[in-house]
């Protein structure tokens, strides 16, 4: 990892922010006011710069534009990934989004995907990151949690994948749904996505959650990340001595963190 990313992230948030182990998901979620994206970006960034991953990055983004992540990935880790680095590929869903009949908007994006992760480099295995591919909902109405599911399934079981890292919105109307409530009916949109998000946190070896202050905004503080151990957290690792490691290094916990103009981060005391 560089010394320009490192500058810009605590050392404490190294560890977390590493390439995950081989065929594992980690799961990232935000709300409207505090977005993830700075940790994307760290993803991506200790991809394209560590010594023990040969591997490739394809991201795809339902929610922002190729500016948008050449901006957020120079700010977070000093590096043009669009340009420099050969093992970056980006598939843009929100300005390029298929147009097929609704029935087969989850099959065109399937294909997609794996066209993309095969256009990266070759006999290379492949970190996937998602941002926000629960928009598919809202894409194709018809589409439930569990059809959702079962193509993140396929794309986790592709040959070439390493693993996988998802970014999801939770905000409160997105995730209530999954708890019963007298005074609320969810709407479908609703539904599915809270029953997507709750299927992944069991399947997630780490769960990564960007949330706003319980107080409300503050100058100097962008929000709270915290950080547990989904239900996935057995699957990964290499033997019992590595895992066992790891276990010791990834401890849960939440801190409060500032993100200045830089793109930096620091711990708030």
């Amino acid at each position: 990892m560089s010394a320009s990313h490192r500058n810009r992230t605590p050392a404490l948030f190294l560890p977390y922010l590493a390439v995950p182990p081989a065929d594992t998901l980690t799961l990232l979620t935000s709300t409207l006011s505090c977005t993830c994206n700075w940790l994307t970006a760290r993803f991506i960034g200790a991809a394209l710069q560590s010594d023990d991953f040969p591997g490739s990055v394809v991201l795809v983004s339902w929610l922002h534009d190729t500016s948008f992540w050449r901006g957020e990935i120079q700010r977070a880790t000093g590096i043009d990934a669009f340009r420099s680095s050969s093992n970056f590929t980006f598939l843009d869903c929100l300005s390029d989004a298929p147009t097929p009949p609704q029935s087969s908007v989850l099959a065109e994006t399937q294909k997609r995907i794996f066209q993309a992760i095969g256009s990266a480099s070759a006999d290379r295995k492949v970190l996937l990151i998602l941002d926000t591919p629960t928009l598919l909902f809202s894409l194709a109405p018809e589409t439930i949690s569990s059809d959702l599911n079962r193509m993140l399934l396929a794309l986790r079981d592709h040959e070439r994948m390493h693993s996988t890292i998802l970014a999801l919105p939770s905000d409160l109307p997105y995730v209530s749904a999954a708890t019963p409530n007298a005074d609320h009916v969810p709407t479908p949109l609703e539904t599915a996505h809270a029953g997507f998000t709750m299927q992944q946190v069991h399947l997630a070896r780490l769960v990564l959650g960007c949330r706003e202050l319980d107080t409300g905004a503050a100058r100097d503080v962008s929000g709270v990340l915290r950080i547990t151990k989904g239900g996935g957290w057995d699957d990964g690792g290499d033997d019992g001595n590595g895992e066992q490691q790891l276990a010791e290094e990834l401890k849960e916990g939440q801190w409060r963190y500032l993100i200045g103009r830089d793109g930096s981060v620091k711990i708030v005391e």
